[in-house]
């Protein structure tokens, strides 16, 4: 660290040059992002549609019940009106539809005399499902991103990332729904860019290229415009990242999660009618996300985990939409090869559970291991989901064991940037900053307080948290170290550090976070 600027030490834990900071640095703007202007199938999609409102035609789209589902959805309703069309839509259930198109839902579609289908966020494996709307003359549109198979569906057109060979990262379907309405509206919006970033971060789409460009474009633009559909899912002024991800996008997910009776349509009406009472349907959100988290946190409290297996196995009563969010819990805390399993809503003699691990264990290449014991699998290679028989279970959990036994998890030594006392400002959050916006595979950085003294520790009131105030207003606080905690006889001691904004009544200051290196983790 010695003679090394906070920036320079920065600009190497990211393998940065100072071309790439300037980049990142410079404020974005929709010239950034590569078009589908001279995508064949794009431009065929917006042929096709452009023909459908001057026919006045009857047209669906259909979408999905996460996040970016959501989103594209909302995104194409909000487009497709202002072409003049009058579209409908329909989200599925988790519970009585599951994914994507299937052939009981493309029976009621041809039945209900629409001209066309556009799928979001689904649609590139349902060969059959759009093979059968083709021949009842429902044309049909599709834009995903998820992995093609081996065949695609015959649909009119098909805009895709991989087909149109869109960029270097992956991006989400409520991405490239922003993308392609710039070519269908051939003008800039600002709102649809804020859903396209949206999706962007809660399909954990790697924060690099367009992808991190997209989201610092709507973080200004939220700044400056202070959507409504934003801002009343949360109380906090001040809305980054870590806000849109911990706070506002689990509303949303949370309804996916538990709706069994069709409300998630609520949120299409929320985040694409211009009228209607958000602040209602923003408290629906709420409460339903707060019954979320309830419902997780008591299912925790009930579980006797065997931790001296190599992967832990849960068998609950959760919601199957809920399995996925206990399984990353458990993941974070334990640090072993997790798969939570509940029974299916249609059928109690099945289980339908989430699989969540890490680098060594691959989910994909398991479920092919082990694919005679399971209906049905699917995801990719850190996360994943199974629906097998009760009856299954035993050899499915031997199964699960060994080959968490003979893939354990990949080691990594934590880079921790160093860090001083002195260093712990206010300036060098804002330089720490420049580096945002963070996400997957652009990931916050933490550092390493090194040598603090045991004379300079203080702690709360009670003693069961450190509390140290320093001179530039900037407090040291840890949750995972008390007065208890201290050794006399240790003289210093060394702390993993993240820095955050706090917010209290209107009022913000900087808190750096503190956890033992080699301890227990704080926040």
């Amino acid at each position: 660290m010695e003679g090394e600027s906070l920036k320079q030490r920065l600009l190497s834990y990211y393998g940065w040059g100072e071309e790439d900071y300037a980049d990142n640095a410079r404020e974005p703007s929709f010239a950034d992002f590569p078009t589908l202007n001279d995508d064949p199938a794009a431009i065929a999609m917006k042929r096709r549609l452009l023909q459908a409102a001057e026919n006045k035609e009857k047209i669906l789209i259909y979408g999905d019940y996460d996040t970016d589902g959501i989103m594209a959805t909302s995104i194409m309703v909000r487009a497709l009106r202002k072409i003049g069309l009058s579209p409908k839509f329909f989200i599925p259930t988790r519970y009585r539809d599951g994914y994507g198109l299937n052939l009981e839902n493309a029976k009621k579609i041809a039945e209900n005399g629409y001209d066309l289908c556009l799928c979001v966020d689904n649609g590139i494996n349902a060969v059959h499902e759009i093979a059968y709307l083709m021949s009842q003359g429902v044309e049909t549109l599709i834009i995903d991103h998820h992995e093609p198979g081996s065949s695609l569906p015959a649909a009119k057109a098909i805009v895709h990332p991989k087909l149109c060979h869109y960029g270097e990262y992956e991006v989400s379907a409520g991405y490239l729904s922003f993308i392609f309405s710039r070519l269908l509206l051939e003008k800039d919006d600002e709102y649809l860019a804020v859903l396209g970033a949206m999706s962007t971060i809660s399909d954990c789409m790697p924060l690099k290229g367009h992808n991190r460009k997209l989201v610092a474009l709507a973080l200004r633009l939220i700044r400056a415009h202070r959507f409504p559909e934003i801002c009343l899912l949360t109380e906090k002024r001040r809305i980054d990242e870590k806000v849109l991800s911990m706070e506002i996008i689990p509303c949303i997910n949370a309804v996916g999660r538990l709706d069994k009776e069709g409300k998630i349509s609520r949120l299409v009406h929320y985040f694409a009618d211009e009228e209607g009472d958000k602040a209602k349907i923003a408290t629906f959100m709420k409460a339903t996300n707060a019954e979320r988290k309830e419902a997780t946190k008591a299912a925790e409290a009930k579980l006797h985990l065997d931790l001296e297996k190599p992967g832990l196995a849960v068998i609950g009563t959760l919601p199957e939409g809920l399995n996925g969010l206990l399984a990353n819990k458990l993941l974070t805390a334990y640090d072993k090869p997790v798969v939570v399993l509940s029974p299916a809503e249609s059928d109690e003699d099945v289980y339908v559970g989430s699989l969540r691990t890490r680098e060594g264990f691959d989910v994909i290449d398991f479920q092919k291991k082990c694919g005679d014991l399971l209906e049905k699998g699917g995801g990719h290679a850190f996360a994943g989901g199974v629906t097998l028989k009760k009856e299954r279970y035993p050899a499915f959990l031997d199964a699960f064991l060994s080959y968490a036994a003979s893939h354990p998890f990949e080691k990594k030594d934590e880079k921790l940037i160093p860090l001083s006392i002195e260093e712990a400002n206010m300036d060098s959050f804002r330089l720490i900053r420049s580096f945002g916006p963070f996400g997957q595979e652009h990931p916050e950085p933490r550092f390493l307080l090194s040598k603090l003294p045991l004379e300079m520790l203080r702690y709360n009131r009670d003693g069961r948290f450190l509390s140290i105030p320093l001179p530039s207003g900037t407090r040291l606080f840890s949750f995972s170290f008390g007065r208890a905690d201290a050794d006399v006889r240790i003289p210093e001691y060394d702390f993993k550090a993240t820095f955050a904004l706090d917010e209290f009544k209107g009022a913000a200051s900087l808190t750096v976070f503190l956890s033992p290196v080699n301890g227990k983790e704080g926040r």
